[in-house]
């Protein structure tokens, strides 16, 4: 949507199918006694946003849909201003025209049990200035078809360090 929150479609459920379906009423226990109700989507959003990761959600062409506070302090743009742009504005390390591709190949190499394989790679800031990630991709299918997840760690301070123990 418009503030670049992810878009979710829900209805009020009881609590354990809501649970399991991410729909949007939950009735969770504050105290003895007492019960908090808040919305799952917002909840959501609100844990997107306040990832310790970057995240840059994709539609299967590589075009990006959402990202989070991290991913924008990390690449130094927007979500407003990122929307709509190719991820490879993002990850030059994707191959030209082969981005949908690329996605899906680097979603489908995740580690065990389907978890996403953190990888070593490149990342561009929107100043066109490039830096070390760490990249891993994952797949979802929607509705709508097929989104990629790419959470992005910035590692500049790690290798920063790293060079000044072995002297590189």
């Amino acid at each position: 949507n418009e503030s670049g929150h992810l878009a979710l479609k829900s209805e009020p459920q009881p609590v354990d199918s809501s649970l399991l379906s991410g729909t949007s009423q939950c009735r969770t226990p504050a105290k003895p006694g007492t019960a908090l109700t808040f919305d799952l989507t917002t909840q959501i959003n609100a844990v997107f946003d306040a990832a310790a990761v970057g995240l840059v959600v994709t539609d299967s062409s590589g075009s990006v849909l959402a990202i989070n506070r991290t991913a924008s302090r990390i690449f130094g743009v927007g979500a407003e201003e990122l929307r709509g742009h190719s991820i490879r504005s993002l990850l030059p390390g994707l191959r030209a025209g082969e981005v949908a591709g690329h996605l899906a190949q680097l979603a489908a190499t995740g580690g065990p049990g389907g978890c996403a394989a953190m990888r070593e790679s490149t990342g561009r800031r929107w100043d066109q200035s490039v830096f070390p990630i760490e990249l891993a991709v994952t797949a979802a299918t929607i509705e709508a078809g097929t989104t990629y997840t790419a959470t992005v760690t910035d590692i500049t301070g790690w290798k920063r360090i790293d060079e000044e123990r072995h002297g590189y």
